[in-house]
């Protein structure tokens, strides 16, 4: 899910982590979460590479 919002004339968007539900069945629960990670790491730079103001909590 990804949420979006306007503040005093800024865009603003909010992320979250890939769930790894659309990866299909795994036999063994170590590539489901292995798959999953890379998947978030490689949508997490993006969005960085792409944004003007990046704020970590």
């Amino acid at each position: 899910m990804l949420a979006a919002s306007s503040f005093e004339g800024l865009w603003i968007s909010f992320g979250e982590k890939f769930s790894g539900e659309h990866l299909g069945e795994q036999t063994n629960q170590f590539w489901h979460v292995r798959q999953s990670s890379k998947v978030n790491a490689i949508r997490t730079r993006t969005m960085i590479e792409q944004a003007d103001l990046v704020m970590v909590l």
